[in-house]
């Protein structure tokens, strides 16, 4: 909760679809994010889409990226400088006002049962390693100080019967793989047949 309400347009990159994490808010006090390191979280495509026209929504097509006009420039440095989730001041909005005026109204409108902010954080990481997607990717992506704690905390999702895992040696190899070039083949055998000729002058 504390890193979403700390964010602010300018730690959100819409064409490389990834967002830094720079600020936490704990008790009202601007801090340092999950375990007092910056980190970069990617984004899908579907939420930078979202967050483009909620963008361009609030403030206009005057904030464009590549602002070439100096009060261009300004308003983008101003926008980048603005709460993603701000209160009637413009700072950021206090958690419990986000449960109450955002969060909730989104459960009711969505006809979702009412589950916490950072169940979702749970869900996020419970789909990708159910997905297959690798444990040191998730653990980054969430903040944890390393993978063995993400391990610790998820390792009921992973397959549990990895029986027949072995059997994935047998598969041929994969078509996207480019097929070995001719002249790569032959080194092979040429560096097959100095072996072949060492073993024999050895014996």
């Amino acid at each position: 909760m504390g890193e979403a309400l700390a964010l602010k347009w300018g730690d959100i990159d819409l064409r490389g679809n990834f967002l830094d994490l720079q600020r936490n808010i704990v008790r009202g006090r601007v801090t340092t994010p999950k375990n007092h390191k910056t980190r970069r979280v990617d984004i899908s495509d579907q939420l930078a889409a979202a967050l483009t026209q909620a963008r361009q929504d609030r403030f206009g097509k005057v904030v464009a990226l590549n602002a070439d006009v100096q009060a261009d420039r300004d308003a983008a440095a101003g926008v980048a400088d603005t709460y993603l989730f701000p209160d009637a001041t413009g700072g950021p909005m206090d958690p419990d006002n986000f449960r109450d005026r955002v969060w909730e109204p989104l459960l009711v409108d969505a006809k979702l049962r009412r589950v916490r902010l950072h169940d979702l954080r749970h869900g996020y990481a419970s789909q990708l390693l159910q997905d297959g997607v690798e444990l040191l990717y998730v653990s980054q992506q969430l903040g944890h100080h390393s993978p063995a704690f993400t391990l610790s905390q998820y390792a009921h999702l992973l397959p549990r019967d990895r029986r027949g895992e072995v059997n994935r040696l047998d598969r041929p190899a994969s078509p996207r793989k480019p097929a070995a070039s001719a002249s790569s083949n032959a080194v092979l055998v040429e560096k097959e047949t100095a072996c072949n000729s060492l073993e024999s002058q050895a014996v």
